[in-house]
């Protein structure tokens, strides 16, 4: 499961860094694991980017996570890593089943 942030998200296209939207760590991920013959999904319930919550992505990246299913994961943007005392595991795992439950 992509867990994390704003970067797990995938948040790189704001206008202010110049960089495309190219869902964050989880496309360079998804390249080396199948590059490797590595079976895996991705799984996750964040609807982010996809909910506009910062703005929607601009570009098209390839590749689109999106129709081969791959997509899924736990980033939020604006949450604090899991290294930060201000957060923990058991929180992610509360944001995941609010989440899912709504």
């Amino acid at each position: 499961m992509p867990l994390g942030d704003s970067i797990t998200a995938g948040y790189t296209d704001n206008p202010n860094w110049k960089v495309p939207f190219e869902f964050g760590y989880r496309s360079g991920l998804f390249q080396l694991l199948t590059a490797r013959g590595i079976p895996f999904q991705f799984v996750g319930n964040s609807p982010e980017p996809w909910n506009g919550l910062f703005g929607r992505p601009t570009n098209q990246p390839i590749p689109d996570l999106r129709p081969l299913a791959q997509d899924q994961h736990e980033g939020y943007g604006g949450k604090a890593p899991l290294s930060s005392p201000k957060t923990s595991r058991r929180g992610w795992r509360t944001t995941a089943r609010t989440s899912s439950s709504s």
